[in-house]
């Protein structure tokens, strides 16, 4: 699980299980903290999303922390409106309190409790940038320097690139931009048969909340055209 700009300093591991014993206390659920669990319920119960297939080994991206609760990201099919437990570990692996019932939605997502250990940030960046890569080994630095190095002329300050396999100058590019804190890179695990673009634009959605004040979504090839001296903060 990637904590690099995650807003709760807390190992967050989802785990699935028919029941689990919490003696005579209960088990604490999402719906006890998320002031929108009722919709999220709702959404499960009606079916909007992809409800048929086996669900796979369920694989942690990365976990965010909000005011009110948390978001734990998946890459993981087969899972939409399963129930989940959320667990949660400090830095050195120790439990911090009981699991927390939930359940998988969206389609790659789990919202979760807080804990008491977790930070609340304020957003760094004013507007950031959710880029995926081509898969495979296809050159991409070039469209990638390019894409860049306009986007920050017209006032994107950060961006998240999400990358499965990359051929190896294209890797030392990307490289640069996280030494120069430009970027960060979200690899994606290769072994997965869910859609990377899709899966990646959901997670990024949930990793640039707290971090960006506004962030844009967009192709390798994608280029926003502004009039005059206009950057994209003047029409947010």
């Amino acid at each position: 699980m990637s904590d690099h700009y995650t807003n709760e300093p807390t190992a967050l591991v989802l785990n699935y299980a028919e029941s689990i014993s919490t003696g005579s206390r209960g088990l604490e659920k999402a719906s006890d903290c998320i002031p929108f669990y009722d919709l999220l319920q709702h959404r499960i119960e009606d079916g909007r999303g992809p409800t048929g297939g086996s669900p796979g080994s369920l694989t942690v991206i990365a976990a965010y922390g909000y005011p009110a609760y948390s978001v734990a990201t998946t890459a993981t099919s087969g899972w939409f409106g399963r129930k989940v437990y959320c667990w949660y570990k400090d830095r050195d692996g120790k439990s911090l309190g009981d699991a927390v019932e939930s359940a998988v939605y969206p389609q790659h997502a789990v919202h979760c409790c807080r804990r008491p250990q977790a930070i609340y940030l304020e957003a760094k960046y004013k507007l950031s940038h959710c880029l995926t890569l081509p898969a495979g080994e296809k050159s991409a630095w070039l469209l990638l320097t390019e894409l860049v190095e306009y986007n920050k002329v017209l006032g994107v300050e950060y961006f998240y690139i999400y990358v499965e396999d990359i051929d190896n100058y294209s890797q030392k590019v990307l490289r640069s931009y996280v030494e120069s804190d430009d970027a960060e890179v979200i690899r994606f695990p290769t072994n997965n048969t869910v859609d990377f673009h899709f899966v990646a634009m959901q997670e990024c959605l949930y990793r640039s909340r707290q971090h960006s004040r506004w962030v844009a979504f967009g192709d390798i090839n994608d280029r926003f055209t502004m009039r005059g001296r206009a950057i994209l903060l003047d029409v947010v």
